[in-house]
């Protein structure tokens, strides 16, 4: 078989095709700024507390737009991700009023730009992929005197790697899953400080302003269901 053969095996030619798709995705987290506050919460009002925080897992919906031709992918999607960090405190260490049950809300909203190479291996399209990310930060928790309050925390911007898993005819109109593994970098780390200052955590003693960044990063899957309509 010819290299030219081989190429159109594996890049159908196809026409281009136009994709909408929506799913869901999950993330498991490798957080300096997140694990270095969870540390010196703890740490800090450890004499009180009956539950220590834990690091939580996220999840969220992902909707993506874009479109196909000759094996490459271009898209533009958004995606969500939630967790929720859990503190108890021991109500007879602690003065009455003050807060016993620390609960904190954490979204991630990103707008992704990705590109993908994919090849066909029939019935499954496959290849890698990069992404862009531009990520905004928010969380929700109680604050001492002043009720439940959403703050913004900070923004990012980062990039995923990863590999495409397609089952479904990409050439031609009509739905198809995707299976997309990646890691996530955070390029610019994002500033963990009012978190500190919103549960009364001090940063590690001896630290600068600086020190309260750090990055997000993390291993995550998603998974969408794709509507394809090709352009005749």
């Amino acid at each position: 078989m010819s290299r030219a053969q081989i190429f159109d095996d594996w890049y159908p030619e196809g026409v281009p095709s136009f994709f909408i798709g929506g799913g869901y995705g999950f993330m498991y987290a490798n957080s300096t700024g997140l694990d270095m506050f969870i540390h010196e919460y703890n740490r800090q009002k450890r004499p009180i507390l009956s539950k220590y925080m834990e690091k939580s897992s996220f999840s969220g919906l992902a909707l993506s737009t874009g479109f196909f031709w000759n094996g490459l992918i271009l898209e533009l999607g958004y995606s969500t991700h939630s967790g929720t960090l859990i503190a108890e405190g021991n109500p007879a260490k602690i003065a009455p009023g003050s807060i016993t049950h620390r609960k904190i809300d954490l979204d991630l909203h990103s707008i992704n730009i990705m590109g993908a190479l994919v090849y066909a291996i029939n019935p499954i399209y496959t290849g890698p992929f990069i992404e862009a990310a531009f990520t905004n930060i928010k969380f929700e928790t109680e604050i001492e005197g002043r009720g439940l309050k959403r703050l913004d925390m900070d923004s990012y911007i980062g990039f995923n790697t990863g590999w495409l898993f397609i089952i479904g005819d990409l050439g031609g109109s009509g739905a198809y899953l995707v299976f997309k593994p990646y890691y996530s970098y955070s390029v610019s780390d994002p500033e963990w400080l009012k978190l500190y200052e919103a549960t009364n955590t001090k940063p590690l003693e001896g630290q600068f302003f600086e020190d309260t960044k750090g990055a997000f990063n993390g291993f995550n899957m998603t998974i969408t269901l794709n509507l394809n309509m090709a352009c005749f």
